[in-house]
């Protein structure tokens, strides 16, 4: 009987239990937005190192072709472009060229072996793969391929980044420009905005590798893959940084900026000078 009273005074009452329970939901309550802003920090700064590392690809395959620079993949797969910078459009392969810039094969699956064949031979045909030779570093950790209806959709599965068609005079051109006739400071890479509010950016950015921005691109309420606050960018120097939203905007034009930076005159109908350096 005098044990039974002392397992009884020793146990906790459901007072205590449900105090201890609140205690924890409150640490809970501040734990989780800290560590849910440390994982968004991470995967910004993976981020930020892909971009390096393809900055330095840009620069380095500049270095080995006197100064010049890849297609910037405008145009879908199956046209007939010059071999770019994310994939080829004449690669040597048995399979549908409409598929050149997919890693999901016809079911939409990532991980069978026809979708993982497919990625290696697609990443491997861009003429950047000599001096990455990781795909990872081709996509950022918070657009992770999946069967997402919206994702899948993509024409471009290949990478988040998108190269800037100012390098092929917005298509004007049949070959890409020279890098050093660039202002240093335009932008070479960016994620795109327009974000879809699911998991994954909306398929009409990903029509190809290449990105075109002024006004018409980008809206007010746009957003990046890494929310409201802005977008990671490359400059042609290989500088990486985040802008904000609202500098994107502000900097978007249908004349010379950063984003819209052809450094030579093109005449279709009246001709565009844009970025003079």
């Amino acid at each position: 009987m005098e044990k039974e009273r002392q397992i009884r005074k020793n146990a906790f009452t459901l007072i205590e239990l449900l105090v201890v329970i609140a205690i924890i939901a409150i640490l809970m309550g501040l734990l989780l937005p800290a560590l849910s802003k440390s994982k968004a920090y991470s995967q910004g700064m993976v981020c930020v190192s892909n971009m390096r590392q393809l900055l330095l690809a840009m620069q380095m395959y500049s270095s080995d072709y006197n100064d010049g620079m890849p297609w910037p993949n405008l145009g879908t797969p199956g046209e007939k472009r010059p071999d770019g910078w994310l994939f080829a459009y004449t690669p040597p392969r048995n399979f549908n060229e409409f598929n050149a810039a997919k890693r999901a094969d016809q079911l939409g699956s990532l991980t069978s072996p026809a979708a993982l064949r497919l990625a290696a031979e697609n990443y491997a045909s861009g003429l950047y793969w000599p001096y990455t030779k990781v795909q990872k570093v081709y996509q950022c950790p918070k657009d992770n391929p999946s069967d997402a209806p919206l994702w899948v959709k993509r024409n471009n599965q290949l990478s988040t980044y998108l190269m800037n068609s100012s390098v092929c005079g917005i298509g004007a051109l049949e070959n890409s420009l020279k890098l050093s006739e660039f202002n240093p400071l335009a932008y070479a890479l960016w994620e795109p905005l327009a974000y879809a509010g699911g998991k994954h950016p909306e398929p009409q950015n990903y029509v190809d590798g290449a990105g075109i921005v002024n006004r018409t691109y980008v809206p007010a309420n746009s957003k990046s893959i890494h929310g409201k606050r802005g977008q990671i960018v490359g400059t042609f120097s290989g500088s990486v940084s985040f802008i904000r939203i609202q500098d994107s905007i502000r900097e978007s034009s249908s004349g010379p900026s950063k984003w819209w930076c052809v450094p030579v005159r093109i005449d279709s109908g009246g001709g565009w000078n844009l970025i003079d350096h």
